[in-house]
């Protein structure tokens, strides 16, 4: 319960401080990123595809594993942000690896602290064999 307010709380922290960076895409207009987007690739296997929810915003990507029996399980997000609100944010987040540090930006991914859920608890230890993997397939 702990780490799941500890989510949230670094999750709401997050969009308090990024939310200058985000905007709203239409379909009536062409958005091209500024040096903050987050832009990447990441190699998800076939066989969990259907499992794994990708949300995406300017400057995070939430990876979660779609639990048919229960709530979505977090499984790991990419996130970059601003040198200076890294300063401000690094002592709360935990679980993270820092994938780069380039032109006054951070971008990092946070992991899951979660072992086991309730549901589909197969299909999320399936994931979290392989969540490693697709960290390490991400391209900046």
């Amino acid at each position: 319960m702990k780490t799941k307010v500890l989510n949230a709380a670094f999750s709401l922290l997050l969009i308090i401080l990024c939310s200058p960076l985000l905007k709203a895409n239409s379909a009536k207009s062409f958005h091209f990123p500024g040096p903050g987007a987050l832009q990447f690739t990441i190699s998800i296997p076939q066989s969990l595809q259907a499992q794994i929810v990708r949300q995406d915003f300017e400057n995070e990507s939430i990876f979660n594993f779609k639990n048919e029996k229960g709530k979505p399980a977090f499984l790991f997000s990419v996130t970059k942000v601003s040198s200076d609100q890294w300063l401000q944010i690094h002592q709360q987040v935990s679980y993270y690896k820092i994938l780069q540090n380039k032109d006054g930006y951070i971008t990092f991914v946070q992991i899951t602290d979660q072992s086991k859920i309730k549901g589909d608890n197969a299909g999320f230890q399936q994931a979290l064999q392989q969540m490693n993997s697709m960290i390490e397939s991400i391209q900046l």
